[in-house]
């Protein structure tokens, strides 16, 4: 309905992601994501236990982290240059509540995450929760309240302007 599905993206569900982490290679797992030219440009995670956002963020920034490592290494074996940063979008289904996230990510995190340091410079994520009437309220009924829901589906639009 909002086309984030154009005719040149594909929707993957549960797609396993490699990265380096630590020396290692490690998989993050979207509940979904949108590919476009064989990048990564949606992630999206749903938090199945619905207490708070603590463990639905950090998987999804992992998911940032590995897209962004993925994406470089396509990049790189067809001849083209790795980008040196690339900011994502991200969702995080809280319930039937979407919250929204860009998450900046560059070489030097990618490098610092896989030598287990601290990056050199801070790593800055942005986050919207819809203003709703009522916070409280969306953290628990998400969309169903029907003005919920206007205000959802206009973030929704609003969004997909960062989803490239």
């Amino acid at each position: 309905m909002l086309d984030y599905d154009e005719p040149e993206r594909v929707v993957h569900q549960r797609l396993d992601i490699g990265f380096m982490m630590c020396g290692r290679k490690v998989d993050a797992t979207p509940n979904m994501v949108i590919i476009e030219d064989e990048d990564y440009i949606l992630l999206v995670q749903q938090d199945k236990r619905q207490l708070s956002l603590d463990d639905a963020e950090p998987q999804l920034i992992a998911e940032a982290v590995a897209a962004y490592y993925a994406n470089n290494r396509r990049r790189v074996a067809v001849g083209l240059a790795p980008l040196t940063s690339k900011v994502f979008a991200g969702i995080v289904m809280f319930g039937t509540g979407p919250i929204f996230y860009k998450i900046p990510i560059s070489s030097e995190l990618v490098t610092a995450i896989d030598r287990a340091q601290y990056p050199p410079n801070a790593t800055v994520v942005s986050k919207l929760v819809p203003p709703v009437p009522d916070l409280y309220q969306y953290l628990e009924e998400g969309m169903v309240p029907l003005e919920n829901r206007r205000v959802v589906f206009q973030c929704l639009a609003a969004f997909r302007q960062f989803v490239a």
